[in-house]
């Protein structure tokens, strides 16, 4: 089966059939700026107009005739660096394997190796449910691998001093923040 260009929005029931094996498949490519949600999340200084995810999906129903949809969605993503703050180029390369699920299917958790897709009056926008794999593959907190990040270590002992100075030495130089509340203290 060809993958044709992906429609704005899709009725997955009539396009599998009742028993239809076959199903219909979509490939395409998808601007960023065109995915409100993730454009939120990305450096837009570092976002380029022409940047766009790529993916296929298909529709169709596997071995067992249950509805699923299967497909990958390929990009990289302008985030930004939570420890030096510059741009990092997040690559994702995910894989879709979502079984559609209404009526009296939703109390059932999908067979592995599938996750659920609600479905809700037979209509599937093909690119919000890109745009959520996409959100779904986000790092929790993006930053450069460690001796790529442009960010200064910091550390207690002064660089120089690295092996010479006493953790005493080094925590009597500091200010002590609550000093002037030794003084509240009741003598007993």
């Amino acid at each position: 089966m060809m993958p044709r260009l992906c429609p704005p929005l899709c009725q997955p029931n009539s396009t599998l059939g009742k028993r239809s094996p076959g199903g219909a498949a979509f490939a395409g490519s998808l601007a960023l700026m065109d995915l409100p949600r993730l454009r939120e999340l990305l450096v837009p200084a570092a976002l380029d107009a022409a940047a766009r995810a790529t993916f296929e999906v298909a529709f169709r129903r596997d071995e067992a005739g249950r509805p699923v949809v299967l497909g990958w969605v390929r990009v990289l993503l302008p985030l930004e660096c939570q420890r030096c703050l510059g741009v990092m180029e997040h690559s994702v390369d995910a894989s879709i394997r979502l079984m559609l699920m209404h009526g009296p299917n939703l109390a059932q958790d999908p067979p592995d190796p599938y996750e659920a897709l609600l479905v809700i009056d037979d209509r599937i926008r093909p690119a919000e449910l890109i745009e959520d794999e996409l959100l779904l593959s986000l790092p929790q907190i993006p930053t450069h691998p460690v001796g790529v990040c442009q960010a200064a270590v910091q550390t207690s002992v002064p660089p120089g001093n690295a092996g010479d100075a006493a953790p005493t030495e080094v925590a009597a130089d500091r200010p002590k923040p609550f000093a002037s509340l030794a003084g509240w203290k009741a003598d007993p």
